[in-house]
């Protein structure tokens, strides 16, 4: 049985791979170049990495997606640090999407060597979620079933030439190469941690783990149980 603490994980994976079924079919126009991420991008900043949960690689531009996958009603505003979900008697705080994704997008930029004002930053709900209590001002919000409409009129306007979208393209697939490394990896070290945890009794919430993806440095360390 998958353990309480994946559920939301795994949901919000699933989530991610609808996401990028749509875009798949986003822009099939004659000649048109365009990529989607297979999985989730690590992106280099200052402070290590940040991982951006969806690329969409097309000649109108470089395309940040932040998937949220929810249930109940999300209310928020956009200079808000934190937002608000609630639902089934609960009320749970999260991260502001909009600010934590542009952050995403400014790494992008950087790492595709592309403008920032032609990479986009895209926050996208499950169609479940109920999103009318959140101001958009204009920002990209939107729910799955509504990505393809609403990224329609974006793609009009070519950016990129076909030699930069093809540059950007094989970018992007090397960085998609080298996530699918890590995240097998990442994905032992977990089996490594809960064996960790089962040994020590310890919620694994106290078990910290540090991974410098640059310099492959693993550190696995228990804090006070």
């Amino acid at each position: 049985m998958t353990d309480d603490i994946e559920l939301p994980k795994l949901r919000g994976r699933e989530q991610e791979a609808l996401l990028r079924k749509v875009l798949s079919v986003c822009d099939k126009s004659a000649g048109s170049l365009s990529y989607v991420s297979p999985v989730a991008l690590y992106l280099p900043t200052d402070n290590g990495v940040t991982e951006a949960d969806a690329v969409f690689i097309h000649e109108s531009g470089v395309y940040v997606f932040e998937c949220k996958h929810m249930t109940g009603a999300v209310s928020g505003k956009l200079r808000d640090r934190m937002w608000t979900k609630t639902g089934d008697g609960r009320v749970l705080s999260f991260t502001n999407p909009v600010i934590q994704n542009r952050k995403h997008a400014e790494a992008a930029a950087v790492f595709f060597g592309v403008k920032r004002e032609d990479c986009f930053s895209c926050v996208v709900f499950n169609d479940a979620c109920d999103i009318s209590r959140i101001e958009k001002g204009g920002e990209r919000i939107w729910k799955t079933s509504e990505v393809k409409a609403e990224l329609a009129p974006y793609l009009l306007k070519k950016r990129f030439s076909k030699g930069e979208t093809e540059r950007l393209i094989k970018k992007a697939e090397k960085a998609a190469s080298s996530a699918v490394g890590l995240i097998g990896f990442m994905s032992y070290l977990s089996t490594i941690i809960r064996g960790y945890r089962n040994a020590l009794r310890c919620p694994i919430e106290r078990i910290v783990t540090l991974c410098n993806t640059t310099c492959g440095v693993i550190l696995i360390r228990k804090v006070h149980c």
